[in-house]
């Protein structure tokens, strides 16, 4: 479906930049798609004095914004290439920036408005009358602040990503806020643990290392943890840990709120207990280290004890012995790819007589190519 001020924004594009450097010709469709958007962004490089523009917003497009971000002018009726640039953004993104028609060269009230309606959304609030960096990023990008029709957002996802923004924005920047659980957000949440850990800006990493891990308090607390200063935990900050654990507990599918409190500021014993047993950790009812671990990082804890592993190694007498004395019963062996990974003669054998479970792997696929809609649905 065409959108007008979409189709009047790619217009004023061709109309104003095609010819200058680096700048190319914008489809007329009145779809918003990256082409706008990085047809936007290579303009506002060429207005910061950017002589080869790019379709990334970089440190060196950083630099120059925040050394002039855009702002409404106080004199009535000044005008800018900036300013239609930023109207093209906001309609581009849902927004509507009014100067209905065309775009034109100015920041008054209705764009004003625009701008602040989309700081609500990302939940950093405002009054419209300054465009951040981190708000002209998001501007930039097909980051969504709305829930998306079709798109399997969930409005209580976006509330806490609206959180996230509004506490943290200075660790993690500017997530979406469309309701969809993503590495962006997931990211964020991280952040935002390192950051109740008293964990200065530029130390926080968003990953979930070993400074992360070692300030990570266990809930409930009992004290056996303290910041990244060397702080005991306040009541206040624990609460706060107890929201993003509840938030981490919501979306791996083990809701232990209601619909009006989703993400409450205490745990809940008995549904932890059952997380940790789908997830095969040690079940004791509260979000320790291996939990959050668990709860966080895509591949959890992995100092935790396991009693299967896989290899492409021959399993050897010696091998046997230590998977045993080390608690393991299940051994993976592949069945293809070589004598590189193969299962050797009589290494099945040896396996099974030490009394260890073997299951074979036929791993195959290894083009793109055969990754297709049609292979995933067989």
């Amino acid at each position: 479906m065409t959108d007008q001020m979409v189709l009047a924004t790619q217009k004023w594009l061709n109309k104003t930049y095609v010819g200058r450097n680096g700048c190319n010709v914008v489809q007329e469709n009145g779809r918003t798609g990256w082409e706008v958007v990085h047809g936007l962004l290579r303009a506002l490089q060429i207005e910061l004095g950017i002589s080869v523009p790019s379709d990334n917003f970089g440190p060196g497009t950083t630099a120059r914004y925040q050394a002039a971000p855009l702002a409404k002018p106080a004199l009535k009726g000044a005008a800018s290439n900036k300013y239609a640039i930023l109207q093209g953004a906001l309609w581009c993104k849902g927004y509507d920036a009014g100067h209905y028609g065309d775009l034109d060269d100015h920041y008054d009230d209705k764009v004003a408005a625009a701008v602040a309606s989309l700081q609500a959304d990302a939940g950093i609030g405002g009054d419209g009358l300054t465009v951040s960096v981190n708000l002209m990023k998001a501007l930039l990008s097909m980051d969504q602040f709305r829930l998306i029709p079709g798109s399997g957002g969930d409005a209580s996802v976006r509330s806490f990503q609206q959180e996230l923004n509004g506490g943290f924005e200075a660790y993690s920047g500017l997530i979406p806020c469309d309701g969809i659980y993503d590495r962006g957000t997931n990211e964020a949440v991280i952040y935002a643990i390192q950051a109740l850990e008293d964990m200065p800006v530029d130390v926080a990493s968003g990953y979930f290392g070993p400074s992360t891990r070692s300030h990570c308090p266990d809930l409930d607390y009992s004290h056996g943890q303290v910041s990244y200063t060397g702080a005991v935990y306040s009541d206040a900050r624990i609460r706060r840990f107890c929201r993003i654990a509840n938030f981490c507990m919501y979306v791996n599918g083990f809701p232990s709120g209601t619909q009006a409190d989703p993400f409450p500021e205490k745990i809940d014993p008995a549904r932890v207990r059952e997380f940790q047993r789908k997830y095969a950790v040690a079940e004791t009812g509260r979000i320790n280290l291996s939990t959050w671990l668990s709860l966080c990082v895509s591949c959890g804890d992995t100092s935790r004890k396991g009693t299967a592993c896989d290899t492409r190694f021959e399993i050897t007498d010696a091998h046997v012995a230590t998977l045993i004395a080390n608690g393991y019963r299940h051994v993976g062996r592949y069945i293809n790819g070589g004598s590189f990974k193969e299962l050797r003669d009589g290494e099945a054998e040896r396996i099974t007589a030490a009394g260890l479970d073997l299951f074979l792997i036929y791993e195959d696929g290894a083009e793109l190519a055969y990754f297709t809609e049609e292979q995933g649905d067989r």
